[in-house]
């Protein structure tokens, strides 16, 4: 969309670019850096997708725990 338009990553707008551009030395609020609006950073679909990762392993963890508990009970029935 922003290529289509020709407008600057920056500020959105159609501006002179660079240090010209009114939004240069604003910081993306998502990720710190200059280069690009917040509307652009990739930052939020990448944590996303992390958090999504992230719960995902804490379920398997959770069942291999509990995987662990049952087969050392099963060990301790055996070794009785």
């Amino acid at each position: 969309m922003i290529d289509e338009r020709e407008a600057c990553e920056e500020c959105l707008e159609h501006c002179r670019r660079g240090k010209r551009c009114p939004k240069y030395y604003v910081r993306c609020y998502h990720c710190g850096k200059y280069d690009h609006h917040s509307a652009l950073c990739g930052l939020p679909d990448e944590s996303e997708v992390t958090t999504t990762r992230l719960a995902r392993a804490r379920h398997s963890l959770a069942e291999a725990t509990e995987r662990i508990g049952q087969l050392q009970e099963d060990l301790r029935h055996y070794q009785d």
